[in-house]
């Protein structure tokens, strides 16, 4: 199974276990390719300002001669948004109420990771 596939897979499975969860599978270029997000939510802004954000992280980081951030939070009074790179095409964005499991979440980034 390819990675991308998988990690579609991955990410039905844990929105399914986890009440509350929106993800989407966006391009390095900003590109959707996959999601399951709020209805309210313009699908391609989302995804191109996603991409933007992991880009403009991984640029602070390269300046100060760091490596791509494993991943980064946006937390606001009701919700936490979670971006990682999966891999060099692909990141996933993770939306998930502030009751959620945080560790749980993070975990689950990282273990997407490691998948390819």
């Amino acid at each position: 199974m390819a990675a991308r596939d998988a990690i579609k897979e991955a990410l039905s499975a844990f929105a399914q276990q986890h009440q509350g969860v929106h993800y989407a599978l966006v391009s390095r270029e900003g590109l959707p390719v996959a999601s399951k997000l709020p209805n309210a939510v313009h699908e391609e802004t989302f995804a191109i300002m996603s991409a933007t954000m992991l880009g403009a992280a991984a640029t602070v980081n390269n300046e100060l001669k760091g490596e791509e951030p494993e991943y980064l939070t946006v937390k606001s009074s009701n919700f936490e948004t979670f971006l990682t790179g999966v891999t060099k095409d692909l990141l996933v964005v993770l939306i998930s109420p502030n009751a959620g499991a945080r560790d749980a979440t993070v975990e689950f980034l990282l273990s997407l990771r490691r998948l390819h």
